[in-house]
C-alpha cells in the first residue's frame, strides 16, 4: 500500500496527495495492529494488570478473584481467552485474549494459583 503512495507521486507529481495517502495507509496500520502488539499483561504479588498502548485498562486483585475459566476451542494448551471472575460468582473482572500472546507465556499463565483456573 505504501508502494501506491509513491507511485502516485512519481507518476502524477502529487505529493502531497500521496504523503495522505502514505499517512492514511499507516494510521490504518496502527488501528488494525495496535491492539494486538501493545497489549502487555502485568502480574506482581498482588494483582493482574491487563495494558493496551501502556495504559491500565483493567486490573484485579487476587484477593479478589473467586476463579477463573478458560475458553478452548482446538488447542488445549494455548486457549482463545482467560476470564477471572470475583468472589461472588457473578461480576467479571477481566477477560484477557490469550491469542495474542506467546503460547510459553499463557501456560505459565495458567498455572498461577493465585487465578484459580478451572478447566
Amino acid at each position: 500500500m505504501l508502494l501506491a503512495a509513491v507511485y502516485l507521486g512519481m507518476s502524477s507529481g502529487k505529493w502531497a496527495d500521496s504523503g495522505k495517502l502514505a499517512g492514511f495507509v499507516l494510521v490504518l496500520a496502527v488501528v488494525a495492529l495496535g491492539p494486538i502488539a501493545f497489549t502487555r499483561i502485568e502480574v506482581d504479588e498482588g494483582e493482574i494488570r491487563l495494558k493496551k498502548f501502556g495504559f491500565i485498562r483493567k486490573r484485579a486483585l487476587f484477593t479478589e478473584i473467586g476463579r477463573s475459566f478458560a475458553t478452548v476451542l482446538a488447542e488445549k494448551d494455548w486457549p482463545l481467552s482467560l476470564t477471572i471472575v470475583g468472589k461472588d460468582g457473578k461480576s467479571e473482572l477481566m477477560s484477557i485474549n490469550l491469542k495474542n500472546l506467546r503460547k510459553k507465556d499463557v501456560s505459565w499463565l495458567l498455572v498461577l494459583p493465585e487465578l484459580k483456573v478451572k478447566n
